[in-house]
């Protein structure tokens, strides 16, 4: 039984004495706010449930709550959808035709109204009908009455023809009095230069005495019958000074009508306002779907209803002395002709056919005042029962029926109805406890098998807090997501956003992100910069704080990427392990000509190590280094430097009519060479063999020095030096070295020898013998 703001069940039928608190399981996982009051719930066709209470409508699929009306008991009239105003006709039958669409609607005249503005309670006579039905037409673009006659055209096809319906008389459904036509512009015998000139369509027709006004769009030609007269076109605001030209509030003129009240009203797209009869305009424009085609309809306007019904495929929904009908599984409008009055109707529906002639007494009595109500409606497939009041009205098919036993033998069991587990925790030495929605169900472990104690599943409340003293948070009643234990006496459950900890003594939820889920995150907890910053060979960009590093796929990324922060260790090839244990940071990074430096502070020196693998997987071999051996303060070139490269660009320069220039050669920038020693050969005029013999010689330079390990220019430079020289002897180096410097020099201090064959020897010989002893010999000269 429910209350307004409880829920409770009874022992038995005859005996409301001995009550237990409890809560239907439908509205488990629901908020708060529809836990209790509730005005109607529906279990929809739709495979979802909504809760309505108030103006408010939950919907459990979504898990949003949104105001009634605006989803519920929406008819599909194209007015109340902003579709806009298409025609409008003042009939001779004393009614007011609204045409929208395929739709139209009729008003009783006179129109309702309020001073300047219509009453927004104007109500049409009914639901929208069907022009094609009515009136033999897909739509109506326009219409008006002249004398005994009244026009309805049709939308005009792509060559401006339109099916014209003419009817005579003041009765509009009798077939005799209709006409049918094909008309276009011609039919109007307006002047052929006003056509030409744009005037080729017609959006209203207003008549003022014998003058009858054809409005397009802002304009209008007048045609006086009197004296057969047209004028020519003119600017609306002619006769109606006040009426604005387009703007964004109001539109060019759709249609126009002028009403019993003399006020003459004109409709845009979206809006409409009035004229009255000494040309003023009165207010701003109106939206036309807040006061056109409405039906009185108790669920929109009182936003709110008190029952809901389901029947095969049909609900209904019950709001004062009125309701809706859907039919299917669409809720998005409800069924043509609705909504209805309970009285006189609902005997008729799907459903409701047990309903006896006696209860349309019992309606008539309250509804009289307008003011009565259903409470509840409810049916169990056997009895209906509906809710007025204090009474309940029970409607069967028969007096007795006949019930399987299985029935009586059905309990609530989640597991066995194919609902999963929740969770699971260990309450004690081969027991264990499972839950699953609003149940719990407690196991133990006997000879190797889980067996289910007596007595249960139970509901979670009471039962829990009973049976083990879990004071758990009125939120968690319904059901948890996930629990644990982390002893024989402790317990932690979780719900939504929160947990419940059992050592806490309270029954008060305790927020997740308060106390789970945190990551020890340097680049957090001193949010005052940062380290370093590189950005990697791969692409990215790395920050380095205190013992860990983050990585941003992107620069303008505003969160770090998937699985960051991550501690040095680990990682970076090793480097954390060559760092002080109490300091393992970077000080520094940066790349540099495809290579990446990381500088740190171990054993008590600036360290770096670097990587050319852009993976950074694992450093360079023979690192880390110091950073003071190779980056302490000191020149980056020697005297000795600058004449090697001075030389080099002389002898670029000498050879730069080659295709294959030095600088080319000797530019690791630009790639691999090809055949080097071709190239080098080619460009020297040498032979093949000579460069090659001189190379794998390393031209006989000296030892290469300590801070330089690449000497190609030296190389180049020095091989043309020993050419040239040989040039000058007429031998090859090789044939020098072999039959000369080592005849003569078995060893570098034989100079009693070399003194001896001296005086036999030209200066240019002994030049060239010095290239191969590596040192000047000038000097040993007599």
């Amino acid at each position: 039984m429910c209350k307004p703001s409880r829920f409770h069940h009874d022992s038995f039928l005859d005996n409301f004495d001995v009550q237990s608190e409890t809560k239907p399981e439908l509205l488990n996982g629901i908020p708060a706010e529809f836990q209790s009051g509730l005005d109607a719930v529906l279990q929809g066709t739709d495979g979802n449930t909504y809760f309505f209470k108030g103006d408010r409508c939950y919907n459990r699929l979504l898990e949003k709550a949104y105001p009634l009306a605006d989803e519920w008991g929406r008819p599909e009239i194209n007015v109340q959808l902003d579709e806009g105003i298409d025609a409008i006709l003042v009939g001779k039958d004393q009614k007011l035709y609204v045409f929208s669409g395929g739709q139209y609607q009729t008003y009783k005249l006179p129109l309702e109204d309020k001073g300047p503005e219509l009453s927004d309670k104007l109500y049409a006579e009914s639901y929208p009908h069907s022009i094609a039905e009515d009136f033999g037409l897909e739509s109506v673009v326009l219409a008006y009455a002249d004398g005994e006659y009244t026009h309805f055209f049709g939308k005009p096809d792509e060559n401006g023809v339109q099916l014209h319906l003419v009817i005579t008389g003041e009765e509009y459904d009798i077939e005799s009095s209709r006409a049918y036509y094909e008309s276009d512009i011609s039919w109007w015998n307006i002047p052929e230069e006003y056509i030409s000139e744009g005037f080729d369509t017609i959006e209203a027709v207003l008549f003022e005495e014998d003058n009858m006004y054809l409005i397009n769009n802002n304009e209008f030609i007048q045609y006086n019958k009197a004296e057969d007269y047209w004028s020519f076109p003119k600017p609306l605001q002619r006769i109606y000074p006040e009426l604005p030209e387009p703007n964004e509030d109001f539109g060019t003129v759709r249609t126009a009508f002028t009403a019993n009240n003399q006020r003459t009203y004109f409709f845009s797209k979206h809006t409409f306002l009035s004229i009255n009869k000494e040309g003023q305009k009165e207010g701003a424009p109106l939206k036309i779907k807040e006061y056109w085609g409405k039906i009185k309809n108790n669920l929109q306007e009182r936003k709110g209803l008190e029952a809901a019904f389901v029947f095969d495929n049909n609900t209904y929904l019950f709001s004062g002395d009125q309701y809706v009908r859907y039919s299917g599984f669409d809720y998005e409008f409800i069924d043509p002709d609705y909504p209805k009055p309970i009285l006189g109707n609902l005997r008729m529906e799907p459903g409701f056919k047990l309903l006896p002639e006696l209860f349309e007494e019992v309606l008539e009595e309250m509804f009289v005042d307008g003011a009565g109500q259903f409470d509840e409606v409810i049916s169990n497939g056997r009895n209906l029962y509906i809710f007025i009041g204090d009474d309940l009205h029970v409607f069967a098919n028969d007096k007795t029926a006949e019930l399987d036993l299985s029935q009586l033998t059905k309990a609530k069991n989640h597991l066995l109805s194919g609902k999963k587990v929740d969770a699971a925790i260990h309450s004690g030495d081969k027991e264990m406890i499972l839950f699953s929605g609003d149940q719990f169900y407690f196991y133990t472990d006997e000879k190797g098998e889980l067996t289910l104690k007596e007595g249960y599943p139970k509901d979670i409340y009471p039962n829990l807090e009973q049976d083990y003293g879990f004071a758990i948070p009125n939120s968690f009643r319904d059901g948890i997501d996930a629990g644990c234990s982390l002893n024989d006496y402790s317990v932690c459950f979780f719900k939504g956003k929160d947990f419940w900890f059992s050592e806490t003594g309270s029954s008060t939820p305790i927020p997740i992100k308060d106390n789970w889920g945190k990551i020890h995150n340097n680049f957090q907890e001193a949010p005052t910069g940062v380290d370093a910053v590189m950005h990697g060979l791969d692409g990215f960009i790395y920050a380095f704080k205190g013992d860990q590093f983050v990585r941003y796929s992107d620069f303008n990324n505003e969160y770090v990427d998937t699985g960051y922060p991550k501690p040095l260790e680990g990682h970076w090839g090793g480097m954390a392990y060559h760092m002080p244990p109490e300091q393992i940071k970077v000080d520094s990074a940066f790349s540099f000509e495809q290579k990446s430096y990381l500088c740190f502070n171990g054993s008590g020196m600036v360290q770096y190590v670097r990587f050319s693998d852009p993976t950074y997987q694992r450093m360079d071999d023979l690192y880390p280094r110091g950073a003071w051996y190779h980056w302490r303060s000191r020149a980056d070139y020697y005297l000795i430097d600058i004449k090697t490269i001075a030389d080099f660009k002389a002898l670029s320069d000498k050879f730069a009519d080659k295709s294959y220039t030095l600088t080319d050669f000797v530019n690791a920038v630009t790639g691999l060479k090809e055949q080097p020693y071709a190239a080098l050969a080619e460009t020297f005029g040498e032979d093949l063999d000579k460069v090659q013999w001189l190379k794998r010689n390393n031209a006989f330079l000296t030892v290469q020095g300590r801070y330089e390990t690449r000497f190609n220019m030296e190389a180049v430079l020095k091989m043309y030096e020993i050419f040239r020289l040989c040039a000058k002897v007429g031998h090859s180096p090789e044939a020098l070295y072999e039959s000369l410097w080592l005849k003569l020099f078995d060893t570098m201090n034989d100079l009693d020898k070399f003194n001896d064959v001296l005086p036999f020897v030209s200066p240019e010989v002994i030049e060239t013998t010095a290239h191969f002893q590596r040192f000047p010999l000038w000097h040993l000269r007599p």
